[in-house]
Formats: structure tokens, C-alpha cells, sequence
């Protein structure tokens, strides 16, 4: 009933929510199966132990399998795509353990491993440093919100969006560009984050990390 009132709402007010497009084409296949390693491996494979129980995740699997191409990669673990797979992965462990009860030890071990040394979102490993703050961007987010202007914004400038979304007038556009070209996944430049820090701001910043001429 709940989804139904809202695509029904969204129909009637000639909207649509962001939101990725979906396929019966699996795009970034190695993307998704790393997802599912990593979703297992902090718990040595225990969630298997859930058993029949694991049915119950696949429509959670299902949605970021079938996902067409977003603005970032939805099955990265660490975005809010893969959440609630993380709980239910938690969830599982703790039954899976009920059968398996020495993957406990293992546990503790894998988890330290895959926090330390695996690619990983939710974890600040060694040689990445946080994201440099995009002033520059946020202040020309704030005046498109505030101007009262209408902008169609294109998908790589979703976090121009989240910002200047206040003002009805802007809208995301919904398909991504296949000519885009990403930014980098994490910032590994010390120097330029300390720069910043310092008030030296890069000449190009790419979702907050920064972008060296070559």
C-alpha cells in the first residue's frame, strides 16, 4: 500500500524521485560479487549458516544487482544502497553462528583483516585521508537555491542538487551522461588535504579530492 500511494502521488504530481533506473542486465558484475565477498568475508562466510533464512535478503541483492549505472557505484560497501544488506548480514552471522559455533574466533580475525587491508568504504584505511571540502561548490549551490531560477542539473552534480533541491525549479537530470567522467573513489593526497586545511585550496577539485594537471 505504501508504494502504492507513492508512485501514485509522484504520477499525479508529474514527478519522479531519484532514483537509478533498473535492468535485467547486470552491469560492473565484478562490483556486485566483490559486494557479496565483502558483505561475507568481516564474518567468515557465517551468514551462510542462516541457511533457507537468506531468501529473505534476496529482494535487497536483487535491487543493486539489477541497478543500472549511477552516479557512484550503489554496490560500494559503505553507500546506503548496501545498508541494509550490511544489517542483514550481521543479522545472519549471529544464526549462523548458532550452527557454527567455532567461526567465532574467525571472526574477530577476518573482520580486522578485511578493516585494515581490504578495499573497504566504511573504514579510514592506511593512505586515504577525508574528502576536501568544496566551497567554491557549495556556495554555487546555495545561490542556485536561493535565486528562485530553474536549473536542470546533470546527474554528475547530484551533490549540487541535494543542496539547491530546496528550490523547486531545480531538478536532477535522470539519466547519467555515458560520456561522464567519474571522480576518483577516495582522496589519497596528504598534501593537498593539509593544503587545504591551511586555507590553500587545489586549483581542481573532483568530488572533494583533488585533480593534479598532467
Amino acid at each position: 500500500m505504501n508504494g502504492l500511494a507513492f508512485w501514485s502521488y509522484g504520477h499525479l504530481a508529474g514527478v519522479h524521485p531519484s532514483d537509478p533506473g533498473y535492468s535485467f542486465t547486470v552491469f560492473n558484475l565484478q562490483g556486485k560479487l566483490s559486494m557479496v565477498a565483502l558483505l561475507l568475508a568481516p564474518f567468515a562466510c557465517a551468514p551462510l549458516g542462516a541457511g533457507r533464512w537468506l531468501w529473505l535478503g534476496l529482494p535487497l541483492l536483487a535491487e543493486i544487482f539489477f541497478m543500472k549505472p549511477w552516479a557512484y557505484d550503489a554496490s560500494r560497501i559503505g553507500s546506503h544502497w548496501v545498508a541494509p544488506l550490511s544489517a542483514a548480514a550481521a543479522i545472519a552471522a549471529a544464526f549462523g553462528l548458532r550452527r557454527w559455533p567455532k567461526l567465532e574466533r574467525a571472526m574477530i580475525a577476518c573482520a580486522l583483516v578485511v578493516m585494515l587491508l581490504i578495499f573497504n568504504d566504511t573504514v579510514l584505511l592506511p593512505g586515504r585521508w577525508p574528502y576536501i571540502v568544496d566551497w567554491s561548490a557549495y556556495a554555487q549551490a546555495a545561490r542556485i537555491r536561493d535565486g528562485g531560477q530553474s536549473a536542470l542539473l546533470p546527474r554528475t552534480q547530484e551533490g549540487v542538487w541535494a543542496v539547491a533541491a530546496a528550490n523547486p525549479g531545480v531538478q536532477l537530470k535522470l539519466n547519467l551522461d555515458p560520456k561522464a567522467v567519474g571522480c576518483p573513489a577516495y582522496n589519497t593526497d596528504a598534501r593537498a588535504f593539509f593544503a587545504a586545511l591551511a586555507g590553500h585550496m587545489p586549483a581542481k577539485l573532483c568530488g572533494g579530492v583533488a585533480v593534479r594537471a598532467r
